[in-house]
């Protein structure tokens, strides 16, 4: 995953969470990317069960979620909801590549 910098923006902690189930993905600790607009880009990186994604494709969405900055803990934690539409099918095409790819071994 990958997100644009602002020069105000500090290294916080995001969650990913599909009905019951949820990871973290911990701040970056390298230095951001530059992007091709000039801004800075931090990417993340994670090792995700499949089932995780599989419980999200029958709920409707997934919402990631930034842990508040330790100064603005009074304010609430920016929210991002992505719809899962579509996430069936890809699941079950990812999942049967991924058979064939196993079978030719």
């Amino acid at each position: 995953m990958g997100r644009e910098l602002a020069s105000s923006d500090k290294p916080v902690s995001m969650a990913f969470t599909a009905q019951t189930r949820d990871f973290v993905l911990p701040p970056d600790r390298r230095k951001p990317a530059q992007g091709s607009n000039g801004l800075e880009v931090e990417h993340r990186f994670a090792s995700v069960p499949a089932a995780f994604f599989l419980d999200a494709a029958f709920s409707d969405t997934i919402d990631l979620t930034e842990a508040p900055d330790i100064s603005a803990l009074d304010k609430p934690p920016h929210r991002l909801r992505l719809s899962t539409a579509g996430l069936v099918a890809s699941f079950a095409a990812l999942n049967q590549t991924c058979r064939l790819v196993e079978n030719k071994r």
